[in-house]
């Protein structure tokens, strides 16, 4: 191959020669000229190796091909490529299980909505269902819907805190001797029958159920 140190000169120089040949108005170039100027061009090519550097590039070009594809093969069938190829699989494999997931969450989502639906009209209906009766012999405060049977006279029973519209309470004086030995409703800072006085339960075998209304009248008895 040529050596290249003085490439640019050379190059200058053929082209301060072609430009002078095609702009000399006087004595145009005629065919002849022409194809001795082709000629030259070609002669300058080879002198400054564009055939060889073009020859040298595509040689480089093929033995990085060959590389690269030894390299790919040599990658595919040895250990990391079979764990690749592994990896390849196992992540379609998680998009499939994936793709499930979501549908089950999708359909479930559903479901669990409409269960909540159904958990609220249980609670709103289980809201009104009286408790089973239970039995006080010391002080004591009611939930709603709770059934007490007094057995001690002397104690009290606190009626539930900030209850709403339908709270409800069944008191019983279970010993038959309120009459005697009285006990007392604690109204828990709210009325009884619009007054702001707790109720003392002083009737033999009382009976009694009080639901509440509002803060104007409070627990009425019923």
């Amino acid at each position: 191959m040529p050596d290249y140190s003085t490439l640019t000169s050379q190059i200058n120089q053929f082209k301060t020669a072609a430009t002078a040949l095609m702009t000399n108005a006087n004595d145009p170039l005629n065919a002849n000229e022409l194809q001795l100027v082709g000629a030259a061009l070609n002669q300058m090519g080879n002198t400054l190796g564009v055939a060889d550097i073009n020859n040298a590039t595509t040689d480089a070009i093929a033995v990085i091909n060959t590389a690269k594809n030894s390299a790919i093969t040599a990658f595919n069938t040895g250990t990391n490529g079979t764990r690749l190829t592994e990896v390849e699989s196992d992540v379609s494999v998680l998009e499939g299980k994936v793709t499930n997931i979501e549908g089950f969450v999708n359909t479930n989502s559903v479901q669990y909505t409409t269960l909540q639906s159904t958990v609220s009209a249980l609670q709103t209906s289980l809201s009104t269902v009286p408790l089973s009766w239970r039995i006080a012999t010391t002080n004591t405060t009611a939930l709603n819907n709770e059934r007490i049977f007094v057995n001690q006279g002397g104690i009290t029973v606190t009626l539930p805190f900030s209850p709403t519209l339908g709270y409800t309470v069944q008191i019983k004086d279970a010993t038959g001797a309120a009459a005697t030995t009285n006990f007392t409703v604690l109204r828990n800072t709210e009325k009884i029958e619009g007054l702001a006085e707790d109720l003392i339960v002083n009737v033999n075998s009382a009976s009694m159920t009080l639901v509440y209304v509002n803060a104007t009248r409070g627990w009425v008895l019923t």
